[in-house]
């Protein structure tokens, strides 16, 4: 799995109704984000395999206003695009973002990637 990241402008309101405005002290960031499917089979990419890592170790997952799609199986040279949001500390510094598709007890790691921001 490969995984690319472009920060996007944050705005002060993600424009959903389940997350609108982020909570005292806290601000949304943004990522477009596309997955490609290299040579893995059959994989499932969802939003929950994202994680957003600070320099305290701190992790964040994605919002459930990301516009990132969920539950969507590739094959090899699939692409999968969206937007990921993540809720932080104002005065968090981002280092990387994770992408680990694990699949559960019955197979292996197709794709555990990080990108670093």
């Amino acid at each position: 799995m490969d995984v690319k990241v472009t920060s996007v402008p944050s705005t002060a309101t993600t424009g959903t109704q389940s997350v609108s405005t982020p909570k005292l002290g806290y601000k949304f960031v943004m990522y477009n984000t596309t997955v490609t499917n290299i040579n893995a089979t059959k994989r499932n990419v969802h939003t929950s395999y994202f994680t957003l890592h600070d320099s305290n170790n701190y992790t964040y997952s994605a919002s459930y206003a990301s516009t990132f799609p969920n539950n969507v199986f590739t094959l090899p040279g699939d692409k999968v695009n969206g937007i990921l949001i993540f809720e932080v500390p104002q005065n968090a510094k981002l280092v990387n973002l994770v992408y680990n598709d694990y699949p559960g007890p019955y197979g292996g790691w197709a794709g555990n990637v990080t990108v670093k921001l």
